[in-house]
């Protein structure tokens, strides 16, 4: 969250003030924009990797608590300073015509999409098919290890910080360069993207391509949720019900197989471990 309100700043900024045809417009307000988020993420970053390096406090951890000063100041600044003039709304000004990411015809759906799938492609490629991939899962499975085989832990996080940060930024400004077209207090917090990609991190086990099919199962089901609240008047609380439900069933069905083959084994099972 912190990262999108840097990505959000740049992108304005940029598209606002510089260029004079749309789409070169555009192209300079997204370069800016990724410029400006890579670089105060390192500054957004440093105490949660610092907090992890020397303490030992869980990135997931750190960067979650981090998240809330981010969030109030950019609900400070869209409510004050940069408030649409005459607007009951906690809102920026629309951006200026021609400043926007193009869409697919009549559809509110952007060339942001693109830009997403090209994203996990890189992912992938970086993880499965180069050297610095090959450290982070190594890092992820066993520190101790990576550690002892000469691997710059301290550095090797700040660098994997920086770039998820300008990633979750890029996020940030594909949704400010897309219908509304302008920054609404909330808008990148109220509808849980975050939750919903983490969740679908973890059900993937961070694998890049499983990873993007349950973040869009999940997507699915709160947008068919809204539809379906406002046709069928059945609670939109349901869907998030089938979200826990489907959480639960995998997480159990990945757990049990462990501890049966421990069974199996004659190794000591844990209290509270099913056989």
């Amino acid at each position: 969250m912190a990262i999108a309100l840097e990505m959000w700043n740049g992108s304005v900024w940029v598209a606002i003030t510089v260029g004079t045809r749309p789409m070169r417009r555009v192209r300079r307000a997204m370069r800016g924009a990724v410029g400006t988020a890579t670089a105060r993420t390192r500054r957004v970053a440093r105490p949660a990797a610092l907090c992890e390096n020397h303490f030992g406090v869980p990135l997931l951890v750190s960067s979650l608590l981090l998240s809330y000063p981010a969030a109030s100041l950019a609900s400070y600044l869209v409510r004050y300073p940069l408030k649409e003039p005459g607007s009951s709304l906690p809102q920026t000004r629309r951006l200026p015509e021609g400043v926007g990411l193009p869409a697919f015809g009549s559809s509110t759906v952007t060339v942001g999409l693109l830009l997403v799938v090209l994203a996990a492609a890189t992912y992938w490629f970086i993880d499965s098919r180069t050297v610095i991939g090959y450290e982070i899962r190594m890092t992820g499975l066993n520190p101790r290890l990576t550690a002892y085989a000469g691997v710059d832990r301290k550095g090797l996080t700040l660098r994997v910080m920086a770039t998820s940060g300008a990633l979750a930024g890029l996020v940030g400004a594909i949704g400010v360069l897309s219908f509304p077209y302008r920054f609404i207090d909330g808008a990148l917090t109220a509808p849980g993207y975050t939750w919903t990609g983490l969740t679908g991190a973890l059900l993937a086990a961070a694998a890049p391509l499983g990873t993007v099919l349950w973040s869009f199962f999940f997507a699915v089901l709160q947008v068919g949720g809204l539809s379906m609240e406002r046709t069928t008047e059945v609670p939109r609380e349901l869907t998030q019900v089938l979200q826990a439900i489907v959480i639960v069933f995998l997480a159990a069905r990945l757990r049990l197989p462990r501890r049966r083959r421990k069974a199996a084994a004659g190794e000591p099972v844990a209290q509270g471990e099913f056989t």
